[in-house]
C-alpha cells in the first residue's frame, strides 16, 4: 500500500508540475523577452544558446530540480515538434516512471505556440542561473568584436578599392595625356613640314587672289596650309582604317624612270557667284556636261611651270571630280576637253585600241603600247559639293606630262550640269 501511495502521489503531483509561479501552463505569451532588449538577439538565437548553455553548465554552474528539468524538456519537445499528440509519440511503458512524467509534462503545455515555448525556456534558465547573463555578455561582446573586425575589413577593402581605382583613373589619364601629346607634336611636325612644302604655291595663288593686301594673302596661305594639313590627315586615317589592295610593284625601269608623285591639295572658298561672273568672261571655261558624260581636261605641263592650280564651280548640283597625271612627253602646252558617254566606255574603247596597236618586243619578249603611257593616280573621283562653294586645289609638278581633271556625271541619268572651271600654273 505503501509503494503504491507513492506512485499516486507522484502522479498528482506530475499532473500539476511546472507551475511555476506567474507561468501558466498554457499561456501563449508572445512578449518581447527583457534578454531581447537588452541583447539584441533574435529569439530563435537566444533560445539556441540557451539550450546550449543549459546541456554544458547544468549540474556545473547550477543545479535544477527534478521538476525543472522536465519542464525544461517539455518546453524543448514543444519548440520542436509542437503541441503533445498521442498518434505521433511511441508509446512507453508503465514501468517507465521518468518516460511518462516527461510525456505528462510534455502534455502539460497543452496548444503553448512554438514562440512562448521557446521565450518560456529563455526566462526560466534565467531565472535558475544568473551566470546566464554573464554567459550572453560574453557572446555579445564576442559578437560586436567580430562586427567590428568585420566592419574595419569591409572599410579596409573598401579603401583598397578605392586606391586602385585612383591609381587606374590616374594612369589611364597619364596615357591619355601622353597620346595627346604626341598626337599634338606630331601634327605640329607634320603641318610644319606641310607648310614649307606649299607655302610657295599658296603663296603665289593668294597673290593672284588679292592683289597688293598682304593681311588677306596671309590669312589665306594660312586657311589653305590649314585645310590641306586636315586633307592629308584625313587621306592617312582613310588609309589606315580601309588600305585599298596593294598595287603591282612597279618594274625597276619604271622605278628608276617614275619619280615619286606628291600628295594634292585642295580647299573650297565661298565666293561662288564671283568667281561664275569671272569665269563666264571665257566661253572656253564654261561646259555642259550631259547627263552620263564624263569630261577630261588634258592640261600639260608648262615648261617654265612648277604647280598646277584648278578652281570650278557648277549650277545647282554637285559632280565628280577626280586629278591624274600622265607620265609623257609635252609637245604642246594646249588645254584640250574630250567628253566620254562613260568612262569605262573611255577605257574599254583606249583598250581595244591598245591591243590593236600592241606589237612584240623582241628583245624583252613582251607585247609593247607605245600609245599608253603610264598613268599615275593622284585623287579618286568623289563627288565634290561644287555648287555650294569654288573647289579649289593645287599640285606640284611630278615630272613632265599632262594632267587629267576628270569631271564625272556618269551617275547622273538625267541631269545635265554646267561646270565653270579655270585652271592655270604658277613658276
Amino acid at each position: 500500500m505503501a509503494n503504491g501511495s507513492q506512485e499516486i502521489s507522484l502522479n498528482k503531483s506530475s499532473d500539476t508540475q511546472g507551475a511555476k509561479p506567474g507561468i501558466a501552463d498554457d499561456a501563449d505569451d508572445t512578449s518581447e523577452d527583457p534578454l531581447i532588449r537588452q541583447y539584441g538577439f533574435p529569439l530563435p538565437d537566444l533560445y539556441k544558446m540557451a539550450v546550449q548553455f543549459y546541456k554544458e553548465h547544468e549540474g556545473k554552474a547550477f543545479l535544477s530540480s527534478y521538476e525543472d528539468k522536465l519542464r525544461f524538456i517539455a518546453l524543448t519537445k514543444q519548440t520542436s515538434h509542437g503541441p503533445f499528440r498521442a498518434d505521433h509519440v511511441p508509446d512507453v511503458g508503465v514501468l517507465d516512471v521518468i518516460g511518462n512524467h516527461r510525456r505528462r509534462a510534455w502534455q502539460n503545455l497543452g496548444s503553448m505556440s512554438q514562440q512562448s515555448a521557446m521565450n518560456e525556456f529563455v526566462r526560466m534558465l534565467d531565472a535558475l542561473c544568473p551566470l546566464f547573463r554573464t554567459y550572453l555578455e560574453a557572446r555579445k561582446r564576442d559578437d560586436d568584436e567580430k562586427e567590428r573586425l568585420r566592419r574595419e575589413e569591409d572599410e579596409r577593402q573598401r579603401q583598397a578599392w578605392e586606391q586602385e581605382q585612383h591609381q587606374l583613373l590616374e594612369e589611364q589619364r597619364r596615357v591619355q595625356d601622353e597620346a595627346r601629346r604626341r598626337a599634338e607634336n606630331h601634327r605640329r611636325h607634320l603641318a610644319e613640314a606641310l607648310n614649307r612644302q606649299t607655302h610657295e604655291q599658296f603663296a603665289a595663288y593668294a597673290l593672284q587672289q588679292y592683289p597688293g593686301d598682304v593681311d588677306k594673302q596671309e590669312q589665306l596661305i594660312a586657311q589653305l596650309q590649314e585645310q590641306h594639313l586636315e586633307q592629308y590627315l584625313r587621306q592617312m586615317y582613310q588609309q589606315q582604317v580601309a588600305p585599298s589592295a596593294e598595287p603591282e610593284p612597279p618594274t625597276a625601269e619604271q622605278e628608276e624612270e617614275l619619280p615619286p608623285v606628291a600628295v594634292a591639295s585642295m580647299w573650297t572658298r565661298r565666293e561662288i557667284e564671283a568667281f561664275k561672273e569671272e569665269v563666264k568672261r571665257e566661253k572656253e571655261a564654261v561646259l555642259r556636261i550631259g547627263s552620263g558624260e564624263t569630261v577630261t581636261v588634258r592640261v600639260p605641263t608648262h615648261p617654265q611651270g612648277t604647280c598646277l592650280f584648278w578652281e570650278f564651280a557648277t549650277d545647282h548640283f554637285d559632280i565628280g571630280f577626280g586629278l591624274y597625271f600622265e607620265w609623257s612627253n609635252v609637245t604642246t602646252d594646249s588645254v584640250t576637253v574630250h567628253v566620254s558617254d562613260d568612262e569605262d566606255e573611255e577605257e574599254d574603247v583606249d583598250d581595244e585600241e591598245e591591243e590593236k596597236e600592241q606589237k612584240p618586243d623582241a628583245e624583252r619578249g613582251v607585247l609593247v603600247s607605245p600609245k599608253r603611257p603610264p598613268c599615275d593616280e593622284i585623287l579618286p573621283i568623289l563627288r565634290r559639293d561644287s555648287q555650294q562653294q569654288v573647289v579649289c586645289g593645287s599640285h606640284v609638278y611630278p615630272g613632265k606630262g599632262v594632267y587629267l581633271l576628270k569631271f564625272d556625271n556618269s551617275y547622273s541619268f538625267w541631269r545635265s550640269k554646267t561646270l565653270y572651271y579655270r585652271v592655270y600654273y604658277t613658276r
